[in-house]
């Protein structure tokens, strides 16, 4: 699955976008310039604003409303990241140094708090009070998921009704998963693997795992989760990989994934037949499928 060629239908868009958002977040400041360059230098996937562009123009176009939009999305998640990476201590980011690791927490938080508050004055100006509306009320539950994970903490739990709620809020608003964590190479995420379980988090798979996983797999899983610290290569990442193998923990989360994933295919029917629509289809199936 190849996705330059899913984004073909936006590619002047998100090429475009790259330049609105640069000058979107010039400043005079040269330390503002420095960190806002930081953060844009690798350009990540870009998948959230290609589904803008994209569901733009599959609904009937969208005018250049699209790329402010698709800005703001892009800034906002880049902004969530930022945060994520203090909540979580991480000391990489895209396969770059995080800013907290560099400039410390305190400039990472307040970078953040500036990449949110551009991106909101970027939509005030479309003018539009639904569009605005809906994006506030997308980071609100941002917000209020990312409080609840942390609530949670690292304590062990098999509610995957707590763990659906976090992730859309955390992720399905502005589009994410978790898989990959456990799938992909560390080279490919541009983050270390097994971070989730580094910081205790309880993913889809963990909980299949502490319901289904035979004994003593279960107890040394909790035994894990309870005194994972953030320790940047603990010893029990692959230990944890082996316990959810054995129990099918990553093939049930992949296959309740593909059914979310069918879902969202049937429901782009009711669109026109379009290259736009097509995008969409390929891009349900590339975040299904893909390993990295």
């Amino acid at each position: 699955m190849n996705l330059a060629r899913i984004y073909d239908p936006v590619r002047e868009d998100l090429d475009a976008l790259q330049r609105l958002l640069r000058d979107e977040l010039a400043a005079d400041d040269p330390f503002i310039v420095e960190l806002v360059t930081h953060v844009l230098k690798t350009r990540g996937k870009m998948l959230r604003p290609a589904l803008v562009c994209l569901s733009a123009l599959a609904c009937g176009g969208g005018s250049n409303a699209r790329l402010e939009t698709g800005g703001a999305v892009e800034m906002i998640h880049i902004a969530s990241l930022i945060h994520d990476d203090v909540i979580d201590a991480a000391d990489l980011r895209r396969g770059e140094a995080s800013v907290n690791s560099i400039w410390g927490n305190q400039v990472a938080v307040l970078l953040g708090d500036y990449l949110f508050s551009k991106a909101f004055h970027m939509l005030a100006r479309l003018r539009d009070a639904s569009l605005a509306v809906a994006m506030a009320a997308a980071t609100v539950k941002m917000s209020q998921a990312e409080i609840k994970q942390i609530r949670y903490g690292n304590a062990p739990h098999a509610d995957e009704t707590i763990y659906f709620y976090i992730i859309e809020g955390k992720t399905a608003h502005l589009f994410s998963a978790d898989a990959l964590d456990l799938t992909a190479t560390s080279e490919q995420m541009g983050k270390p693997i097994g971070s989730d379980i580094q910081t205790g988090k309880i993913t889809l798979p963990i909980i299949h795992a502490l319901v289904n996983a035979a004994e003593p797999d279960r107890s040394r899983l909790e035994e894990i989760l309870r005194n994972a610290n953030g320790d940047r290569q603990p010893p029990a990442t692959g230990e944890v990989g082996e316990i959810l193998a054995r129990c099918g923990a990553i093939d049930h989360a992949l296959g309740v994934a593909r059914v979310w994933a069918r879902r969202a295919a049937v429901s782009l029917d009711r669109l026109k037949e379009s290259p736009a629509r097509d995008s969409l289809a390929a891009l349900v199936e590339f975040v299904t499928m893909r390993t990295w």
